[in-house]
């Protein structure tokens, strides 16, 4: 996948995927087992990491439906989804059987978490509809994390998703996501999720990054209550973002 820095230096934009000009998915040298290069101290790293009193993270990837759009162009993709849905099945078999395999390899590592990034929401609605999502993405979901806790039936997943996942959330419980990220407030109530989901999957997020940092943690304290509100700041954001302090 090629993208480049954009123009502010603060992001990365796509450019092109190695399916964009052809359908052939074996025209791509998908990784094997062979391939991993995983440190022979992993465990022992991860171990002691624990030992000092950190949370391990290990990082799966981006979702099987960004990384599918990424490497074969979002519009392409979409089409694909109505004209080509057996194309769409075939690449998600091959990205599935991927994160599997490093997904066992970190969890054997004995990590704590696995988080997975990429949108599937947009501002006001999900960018394919809830029941295609069902279809396609929830099955490998359930799929990708029941293969990993085969290997650590503890491990946790985080879900991360921008815009108006509402639709899916029960979706995203039931196959098995522990957390949930970011609960945008432009698209969301993260009040109402928490009375509905609250005690179902853990909830991160509820700021805005369209807002002051200061403005965001005022609106969230009395949702959250102060003992279950992590402020995190974006790479992209200054200091000078927080403006008074709370």
């Amino acid at each position: 996948v090629v993208e480049r820095v954009g123009r502010n230096g603060k992001y990365v934009e796509w450019v092109s995927g190695p399916f964009v000009e052809t359908d052939e998915l074996d025209s791509f040298p998908w990784p094997s087992e062979a391939d991993l290069i995983v440190p022979d101290d992993l465990a022992e790293r991860v171990a002691e990491f624990k030992r000092a009193g950190y949370w391990v993270e290990g990082r799966g990837g981006v979702h099987p439906f960004k990384q599918s759009w990424r490497m074969r162009g979002f519009e392409n993709f979409l089409v694909d989804s109505l004209a080509n849905p057996e194309w769409v099945e075939a690449i998600y078999d091959r990205l599935v059987a991927f994160n599997v395999m490093v997904n066992r390899r970190l969890a054997a590592a004995g990590v704590d978490q696995i988080s997975y990034w990429g949108d599937v929401a947009m501002q006001d609605r999900m960018i394919v509809p809830p029941d295609s999502w069902r279809r396609l993405d929830k099955v490998a979901w359930r799929r990708i994390i029941e293969g990993t806790r085969e290997v650590d039936p503890g491990v946790k997943f985080f879900f991360h998703s921008d815009g108006d996942v509402t639709p899916i959330i029960d979706d995203i419980i039931e196959v098995g996501f522990d957390f949930l990220n970011p609960l945008q407030p432009e698209c969301v109530n993260p009040a109402i999720i928490k009375r509905k989901w609250g005690d179902k999957i853990c909830l991160d997020g509820g700021g805005s990054v369209q807002r002051t940092v200061s403005a965001t943690v005022k609106s969230c304290f009395p949702t959250y209550g102060l003992a279950a509100y992590i402020v995190t700041m974006l790479p992209s954001a200054s200091w000078t973002d927080v403006g008074q302090p709370v």
